[in-house]
């Protein structure tokens, strides 16, 4: 049968119109009835490996945006942190200045203070008291009272008082009147002494 199939199929030295050759190697013929010869089979060359040139290659780093975010958040505080130390440091220039102020200050109230101590004479005091009628209090007719804001209605009198016109004696005898009636009064009606003095009553006898 390989015989009958041969006679259809010639190859003519070429394997590959050889459809029997993995059958039977030593029946190949060519058309004049030569023996097939194989063919030398010839070994391929050796590869040769070339050398690439060296390139570096740069590697891409990734960041994560959990990394992006903390970096943003720490960026943010550090700037809070600076402006706050500014803001410190600006506070702290203002107090500086408020403190040499207020040395300043003090230093001019002794200076005011020791200029009205000078001014004041008590040895004259007295003896003007005397000349009007003045008569130095007996112990049994001292009482000792405190009341909230009779001071600032004594100085009040006698501003109003020389505004007005009258003389500092005048002013002051005005205030010591008006301050005594309110404070008669108060005791009298059983005030609580932080309430002050019942002085509205006697407003119209500085007018």
């Amino acid at each position: 049968m390989a015989q009958s199939n041969r006679k259809f199929y010639r190859d003519n030295g070429a394997a590959a119109y050889d459809v029997y050759a993995w059958n039977d190697q030593a029946a190949r013929q060519y058309e004049d009835g030569r023996a097939y010869e194989r063919s030398r089979q010839y070994e391929l060359p050796e590869e040769q490996v070339r050398e690439q040139p060296y390139r570096r290659v740069k590697s891409r780093t990734a960041i994560a945006p959990f990394t992006l975010v903390g970096m943003l958040t720490v960026a943010c505080l550090m700037i809070l942190v600076i402006f706050g130390y500014v803001q410190l440091f600006e506070a702290s220039s203002s107090v500086s200045k408020l403190e040499n102020q207020l040395a300043n200050l003090k230093e001019q109230q002794l200076m005011l203070q020791s200029k009205y101590d000078a001014k004041i004479d008590l040895t004259a005091a007295e003896e003007y008291a005397a000349e009007i009628g003045l008569t130095k209090c007996q112990p049994e007719q001292i009482v000792y009272v405190s009341f909230s804001g009779t001071g600032d209605l004594f100085a009040s009198v006698i501003c109003g008082s020389r505004l007005n016109g009258f003389s500092t004696e005048e002013a002051a005898e005005r205030a010591g009147k008006f301050l005594y009636d309110s404070i008669a009064d108060t005791m009298n009606d059983d005030t609580a002494p932080n309430d002050g003095v019942n002085f509205e009553k006697f407003l119209r006898e500085l007018m």
